[in-house]
């Protein structure tokens, strides 16, 4: 018994690690079972949803498909470009014309085999859709690589550029699924000559050219039956990027491009290895390109300033590509700038007084909000404001006295005598004359000496301060231009841009700090994505508060009893509240300037007797009897007495005062100790 007994022990000891093994596998299995008929219910619930939300949106943009079936139009119509002013007037338009339908039987196999190599070279088997290409794009992303041909068919595209469809070009699956929809409608109701011909007259070539037709004639001259193989790849490959891939102005980047699609012709069976050499060692022959001019603008200097400015930072094609431009300019104060203006020239056309230019600035935020750049677009396109650098003679003082009272050097009252002055280091020993040739001979402070801008009191100050320091002052306040360190700059010897004088002149009425001038406040594109939108840019402490308070008091002498008093007016013309300002003239009287502001405006004016002679070179004459305070001054009082109280009309939007955008404070008074 005791033998049976250890016997049945044993073996129940060596049985029981085996069930537990059994039961532990058992739960696993089940717990397997249940993870997954769970993973399986949830991925089924997921499909359900994905499935009820692509039924929802099949029948929401079914519902929307337009009626296809009355498309007949090949050509699709192109959005302008448009520039508006701050007060919503229409300046001009970029019209783009260049437009030619083609028939398909017109359009050789070679085009029509470029075309759709680079583009979709399976255009004739999928149904508008191409589940291929989709598939090979995505698998392109998720290795992190990027194909010329992504998974949009040649249908889509269409489509995408029709704008019949209204499809945008925002990167929204709804958007993809919207034209993969049209797309499948499409090859439907159309064969794929149909499409195909509806491509090539609608697609955009660039340099303003819509159609095969169009893009052949602007870039070879002849017709597209005409070109051949390399030509006819090199305009297929532009539509990806008509702005990278324009020969005109990216040659390298179109040829490159161009030996893409011979190489995806070659590859898919279209030309013969011969063929392909051929093609790529071809440098094409462009024609001559056609500039694209419009007089017809409002505001011409200020507008095609603008567009200049737009196509040297994105290019010709960008720029007419049915852009809205916002700009700062006001249609009003641009209206009375070119009359004032010219009825200035006229006024003084005795004195030979036949150019002229005009700026003024909003102080707050440094928009421009009038600009004439000469006196007719038409005759000379030439912009004296932005391009045109010319002596500003008294008018630059002011970085004199502002260098000098910044710095301590001097202050409203130092006196300095009104005597003649040799120029050191002048091998001629020149003098420091006075306008009028005389001296006083008699003790003279800086408030009198720039109320009548006298010269020699201001050669003293700026040799007092150091010319090197005024020069600093002036690159500080907004003189972009090099100026010689030399004591005759410190009465304008140095030539400047009247929008500079403008901007740095503007550093008074706004207590030190100067707003960068601004031409555009806001870029849209055709589909009103936004491009570009710009704020107020703000140098801040330029000067002290009290070298502005005296600068201040200084420039509104001038104007009340000094050399300036027609820009401030009278009662029988209106005055011109709050006004400050300096005259300018050149020793030679070449050249007369109005420099002034109000705590609203900066306004600018400059006036000379401009010829032009044989072979374009342009001379400038003298005005006997003609300054600053005679010429410029009245102009600039007729422009400010109403463009000061449109100016106040203007409220700046809610972007610029989240920005810290106000108006600037009154006047400030004076406390200055004399010497």
């Amino acid at each position: 018994m005791t033998k049976r007994a250890a016997r049945a022990s044993d073996i129940a000891r060596a049985t029981r690690p085996r069930a537990r093994t059994i039961n532990r596998k058992a739960r696993f299995r089940r717990r397997v079972k249940t993870a997954f008929a769970l993973t399986l219910l949830s991925g089924l619930t997921l499909a359900a949803i994905g499935l009820v939300s692509l039924m929802a949106l099949f029948y929401k943009f079914s519902s929307e498909i337009p009626d296809m079936e009355g498309l007949t139009g090949d050509i699709k119509t192109p959005v302008a470009t448009t520039i508006v002013s701050s007060d919503g007037v229409i300046l001009g338009k970029l019209e783009v014309e260049n437009r030619k339908p083609i028939l398909l039987a017109d359009v050789p196999k070679r085009v029509m085999d470029a075309t759709i190599a680079i583009e979709d070279h399976r255009f004739y088997e999928h149904p508008g859709v191409d589940v291929q290409g989709i598939a090979r794009a995505v698998f392109a992303d998720l290795r992190g690589k990027t194909l010329s041909q992504g998974g949009s068919t040649l249908t889509q595209q269409l489509i995408r550029n029709l704008d019949q469809f209204g499809v945008s070009k925002e990167k929204k699956y709804s958007r993809k699924l919207r034209e993969a929809m049209l797309a499948l409608r499409m090859e439907q109701i159309y064969s794929k000559k149909e499409i195909l011909q509806l491509y090539l007259n609608n697609i955009y070539y660039g340099a303003g050219a819509y159609g095969i037709q169009a893009a052949s004639m602007t870039y070879f001259g002849k017709s597209a039956y005409k070109l051949n193989l390399a030509e006819a790849a090199l305009l297929a490959g532009i539509p990806q990027r008509p702005s990278a891939f324009n020969p005109f102005d990216h040659r390298r980047a179109a040829l490159k491009r161009r030996d893409e699609v011979l190489d995806r012709m070659q590859e898919y069976g279209y030309i013969t290895p011969e063929e392909y050499r051929k093609a790529q060692e071809e440098k094409p022959r462009l024609m001559p390109r056609q500039k694209r001019l419009n007089f017809d603008f409002k505001a011409p200097y200020f507008t095609t300033y603008v567009l200049k400015d737009l196509i040297d930072r994105y290019g010709v094609d960008f720029v007419y590509s049915g852009l809205k431009i916002e700009t700062t300019l006001n249609w009003k104060m641009q209206q009375r700038a070119e009359a004032v203006l010219e009825n200035g020239l006229q006024s003084n056309a005795g004195r030979g007084a036949n150019q002229g230019a005009l700026v003024s600035l909003d102080n707050r935020t440094g928009y421009i909000r009038a600009l004439v750049g000469g006196r007719s677009f038409r005759a000379d396109q030439y912009n004296a404001v932005t391009q045109g650098k010319r002596q500003p003679g008294s008018s630059f003082k002011v970085f004199d006295y502002a260098a000098a009272f910044d710095t301590g050097e001097a202050n409203l009252y130092s006196a300095f005598a009104d005597e003649p002055i040799e120029y050191p280091n002048d091998p001629q020993h020149r003098v420091v004359k006075n306008y009028d040739g005389g001296y006083s001979y008699r003790s003279m402070n800086c408030l009198t000496a720039i109320e009548f801008s006298k010269n020699t009191i201001a050669v003293q100050v700026a040799r007092k301060v150091g010319i090197r320091t005024v020069i600093d002052y002036a690159h500080k306040m907004g003189i972009t231009s090099e100026l010689a360190p030399y004591l005759p700059t410190a009465l304008g010897a140095s030539a400047v841009h009247p929008l500079d004088l403008a901007s740095a002149y503007s550093v008074f009425p706004m207590r030190g700090s100067r707003c960068l001038p601004m031409a555009i406040t806001r870029v849209t594109d055709a589909e009103g994505n936004l491009i570009e939108e710009h704020l107020p840019q703000i140098k801040t402490n330029l000067l002290k508060p009290d070298t502005i308070a005296q600068m201040d008091k200084a420039l509104e002498a001038v104007v009340t009893s000094g050399t300036g008093t027609l820009a401030r007016g009278s009662e029988s013309n209106g005055l011109v509240e709050n006004a400050h300002g300096k005259t300018g003239t050149t020793s030679d009287n070449r050249d007369a300037w109005f420099a002034g502001y109000t705590p609203e405006l900066t306004s600018v004016i400059w006036v000379a007797s401009v010829h032009r002679r044989v072979h374009g070179k342009i001379t400038y004459a003298e005005m006997p009897g003609a300054t600053g305070g005679h010429l410029c001054a009245p102009i600039w009082h007729d422009f400010m007495i109403q463009a000061v109280p449109e100016q106040r009309k203007f409220k700046p939007p809610s972007s610029l005062a989240s920005a810290g955008v106000s108006a600037p404070s009154g006047p400030q008074t004076v406390a200055v100790k004399t010497d």
